[in-house]
């Protein structure tokens, strides 16, 4: 580290059969005596347990904010995403605008051939909103067929965010067909001033 010591200490970090880290002890010139490496140890263990414990209770937080079967964000993770655009905008003539998209006749599909099926289309689905939508544009599926888009901007960015999905969709050659999706675009504050109302 640069520092000049004349004894040290390097104890791994390890929890869950995981290295985590190392703690380091390190004595300058002045210091002649040497530490209880015991001591260094016990310090070792607690500082990864918790930074363990952090870790799970990380992973639990994303976990419980993802869509198992596509990926995206869920609705947990819309509705806490929302309510925070919208408490604090980056600037006072900022625009949000919300699209919610929903499969058209999905319920279809999953009846003439299964739910794996739909499955697959939802999945399909995901990957798609994935790739048209822009960087700064947040993807949630908030429902069964359902999916949501939070786009900084105007109506007017948003809905050409929702004509690029509906066009991906209409045009993908990958696989089956997929269905089409319908559309509806709302923006803060121009139709509602709370994340309720804007979805409503």
């Amino acid at each position: 580290l640069g520092a000049a010591c004349t004894q040290a200490i390097a104890v791994p970090l390890i929890a869950d059969a995981q290295a985590l880290g190392a703690v380091l002890v390190a004595l300058p010139p002045s210091v002649q005596a040497f530490g209880d490496s015991e001591l260094v140890a016990g310090i070792a263990d607690l500082a990864a347990e918790s930074l363990a414990n952090e870790r799970r209770l990380a992973l639990t937080h994303a976990e419980a904010r993802r869509d198992a079967l596509t990926g995206l964000a869920n609705k947990r993770a819309f509705d806490e995403h929302l309510a925070k655009v919208l408490r604090d905008p980056s600037s006072e003539a900022s625009r949000i605008s919300l699209v919610i998209l929903d499969l058209d006749d999905f319920k279809q599909v999953n009846d003439r051939e299964g739910h794996l099926a739909g499955d697959d289309v939802l999945r399909a689905v995901g990957r798609i909103l994935m790739r048209v939508v822009r960087a700064d544009d947040e993807v949630f599926r908030i429902g069964g067929e359902e999916f949501a888009l939070v786009v900084e901007g105007p109506s007017a960015a948003a809905v050409q965010v929702a004509d690029r999905v509906r066009n991906a969709l209409a045009q993908s050659r990958r696989g089956r067909s997929l269905p089409t999706a319908s559309a509806g675009v709302a923006t803060f504050p121009d139709h509602a001033g709370e994340a309720n109302d804007l979805l409503r």
